[in-house]
């Protein structure tokens, strides 16, 4: 990982305007895009799953699971952060792979890898390095590849808890 986070903050920008209006849907594709080019070369996996929103969301076909998990909230308790998501459906899931991606950020404003593990719907941060975090994040780097996945194979989306106004 570098540190350039100008098209995973970008992403992040794109997952927040989902809260504008019931009418704006994304598609995540961390896990078959282009880590050189924000346009990934696969577009017929990002049709299919831009196809799923507008089936769920326009179409009204709610049996339709149309996104992987977003981040909801977080919640500190003591030197770790507990992360939510919303589209957990199936559960979250790394496929047997170690999650990666996760930082936490400690109050010199310094983010720090951490460690993160998959609880039920949520995902446990933490790292020795940071002993009160005050901001997690995941996937925040260009070439961040995803690692989390809902239980029907939809990827999660970059975050960071962090304000970025």
């Amino acid at each position: 990982m570098g540190d350039h986070t100008q098209a995973a903050a970008l992403r992040d920008a794109q997952r927040r305007t989902l809260t504008l209006s019931p009418n704006t849907g994304m598609a995540v594709t961390l896990d078959i895009g282009n880590l050189k080019n924000i346009h990934p070369a696969n577009k017929q996996d990002v049709g299919k799953r831009l196809a799923l929103w507008a089936l769920n969301k326009t179409y009204n076909h709610k049996d339709v699971v149309y996104s992987g998990p977003l981040y909801k909230a977080v919640d500190k308790n003591e030197n770790k952060m507990i992360v939510s998501f919303t589209n957990t459906d199936g559960g979250l899931s790394a496929y047997d792979e170690t999650l990666k991606g996760f930082e936490l950020k400690g109050a010199d404003g310094l983010w720090k890898p951490a460690t993160a593990t998959i609880d039920g719907d949520k995902v446990i941060v933490v790292t020795d390095d940071v002993q009160k975090p005050v901001a997690v994040r995941y996937a925040f780097y260009d070439s961040s590849v995803g690692s989390l996945f809902n239980g029907r194979g939809l990827p999660a989306s970059s975050f960071t808890s962090e304000d970025l106004n």
